[in-house]
């Protein structure tokens, strides 16, 4: 997804909490966030995906938006680093909105940014 940097499904990531550290899979916790809060709780959802270009693997980049009854066409590269599923990709996102909506949930500590998960 462009913009983004989230970790692969099966990536474990090393969280410390003072002393202590333990393995989370951010990757698992990225996809759990959009298939639970985005496309199981409204079976109506689209997805529609814009393909910008590709990244730095060669793969194809796509800038992704859902719609249905509550959400209408919401970016959801953007609502994953909202949320705190994702880093915003400094090195290749174009889009100053990506550091500030990732500025705001490690102030809040929402997903990644938080204590354990």
């Amino acid at each position: 997804m462009y913009g983004i940097d989230a970790a692969e499904t099966r990536q474990p990531c090393i969280k410390k909490k003072g002393e202590e550290q333990k393995d989370v899979m951010y990757g698992e916790v990225a996809t759990d966030f959009l298939n639970n809060e985005i496309l199981s709780d409204y079976l109506d959802t689209i997805i529609t995906c814009e393909f910008n270009n590709k990244g730095r693997y060669g793969r194809p980049l796509a800038t992704c938006f859902a719609k249905n009854d509550i959400y209408s066409d919401i970016n959801l590269n953007k609502l994953m680093v909202f949320r705190g599923r994702a880093f915003a990709d400094r090195k290749y996102a174009n889009d100053a909105e990506y550091f500030k909506l990732e500025d705001i949930a490690k102030k809040n500590q929402w997903g990644m940014w938080g204590q354990w998960y």
